[in-house]
């Protein structure tokens, strides 16, 4: 993993975070993380990336 990145940050944070534009030309890039956590655990990040909106149900689905 990339010291740094958003997945790190999740990691490290243990809180869901979401990016409003993750940079580039056209459409912003939205990006949402959030970590996977078994028995009370965190075993990974599930990070989601795409061109246009990705709105608040969007990533209240994708925590739960």
């Amino acid at each position: 993993m990339c010291p740094g990145s958003l997945a790190a940050s999740v990691l490290e944070t243990g809180a869901a975070q979401f990016v409003t534009d993750t940079g580039g030309a056209g459409r912003p890039r939205r990006a949402f993380a959030t970590p996977l956590v078994a028995r009370g655990e965190t075993i990974g990040v599930l990070a989601v990336e795409r061109e246009g909106e990705l709105g608040g149900s969007d990533r209240a689905t994708l925590q739960a």
